[in-house]
């Protein structure tokens, strides 16, 4: 699946993860801003073929 992020969407990580936000992306990658358990804002930058916009977790309604 080729996905086209913007700045602002919420993702995962492929392989499963917390909700990340994307804030910058440059070429291939993206910046991704979090609140982690302490409460304390994350960022990374990481490929964007390493995320999605799908969620493993989510349920049918």
């Amino acid at each position: 699946m080729n996905e086209e992020f913007k700045i602002g969407d919420v993702v995962r990580l492929k392989s499963g993860s917390i909700e990340m936000t994307i804030t910058e992306i440059d070429s291939n990658i993206a910046k991704l801003t979090w609140m982690d358990n302490s409460n304390v804002m994350t960022e990374k930058e990481l490929p964007l073929e390493a995320i999605t916009t799908e969620s493993k977790y989510a349920t049918a309604l």
